[in-house]
């Protein structure tokens, strides 16, 4: 595992700097009733938090890690959107969660 995923910030309280997207993305995954949702998370440029901060809310969710998919935004070709979307509705098991997380650089 590379040194950079280890140091990561694994809880909402570890993300420095991003006061305003915590607290948004946090407020819509611990309302009462949340099920599903999909998140945007943009940013002008790199080592803002934005992997971090999927990272986090994905480890709130608590999937199985069967049911991460983290791939690179080059590799994002309508073939590959065809099946994510197919996989979308398929997750069974533990938290009922799956977590797709597409890092464009």
């Amino acid at each position: 595992m590379d040194l950079y995923e280890l140091l990561r910030p694994k809880t909402w309280g570890d993300i420095v700097g991003q006061d305003r997207a915590v607290a948004t993305a946090r407020r819509v995954v611990e309302q009462p009733g949340f099920d599903r949702g999909a998140f945007l998370i943009v940013g002008s440029s790199s080592g803002i938090g934005k992997s971090s901060l999927a990272g986090v809310i994905g480890g709130v969710l608590q999937p199985d890690p069967f049911w991460i998919e983290r791939i690179d935004g080059a590799e994002c070709t309508i073939g590959e959107v065809r099946r994510l979307a197919g996989l979308c509705g398929t997750c069974a098991g533990g938290s009922g969660w799956r977590i797709m997380i597409m890092i464009r650089q």
